[in-house]
């Protein structure tokens, strides 16, 4: 799918994944050119962080929102943000609610920066290279009332998205974790929402 060149005035070809997994939940996100007349119909991705830190043989799950911000520079395709909470969900392994009030305990909150950009040139096959990568910050409890408070970790992540799987539905959407530096695994699972589902 082309995507204009602001700089040179051209269309750009973005990688066929990216145009098929994520491009759509930025054209439903960005209302830039049309903003939405009050804040809740403001479109953005309901999230589902699946996290397993290091020392952690069970994942932590976060849900959240995410919202979009378009591009500062040309070679940019916009940023997702957006803060999401520690849930308890059906299946949860009774081991980490053992770590609750341990020195184990999960952070209760997590923000994601989700950025995205393209190679400057194109490759042989004439399509631009997108580049993803991820800063996640997990947050004490304290910021106000229920709200996050202070920073207990961050880390940096390049994300992969995933192609569509045989037998899965193609609406369901994810990306994966990749080259964290402690050994950070998870994936996103992400769909279209408002501020206000």
């Amino acid at each position: 799918m082309p995507l204009k060149d602001t700089e040179r005035g051209v269309a750009v070809e973005l990688d066929s994944l990216f145009t098929i997994r994520l491009l759509p939940a930025i054209d439903y996100c960005d209302q830039s050119e049309a903003p939405p007349p009050t804040a809740y119909q403001t479109h953005a991705l309901l999230f589902s962080f699946h996290h397993v830190a290091p020392g952690h043989d069970d994942e932590h799950l976060y849900k959240g929102l995410l919202v979009y911000s378009p591009p500062l520079t040309s070679m940019g395709l916009g940023t997702f943000n957006g803060t999401g909470c520690l849930v308890a969900h059906p299946g949860q392994p009774q081991a980490v609610f053992q770590e609750l009030g341990t020195s184990r305990r999960p952070s209760p909150w997590v923000r994601i920066a989700i950025g995205m950009r393209r190679s400057a040139l194109a490759g042989p096959e004439g399509f631009h290279k997108v580049f993803i990568g991820a800063g996640i910050t997990f947050l004490d409890d304290g910021g106000g009332p229920g709200g996050p408070g202070s920073v207990e970790r961050y880390l940096d992540a390049d994300i992969e998205l995933q192609p569509p799987l045989h037998g899965i539905p193609p609406n369901h959407r994810y990306m994966v974790l990749k080259d964290t530096a402690e050994g950070d695994q998870g994936k996103i699972e992400y769909t279209a929402s408002t501020v206000v589902p």
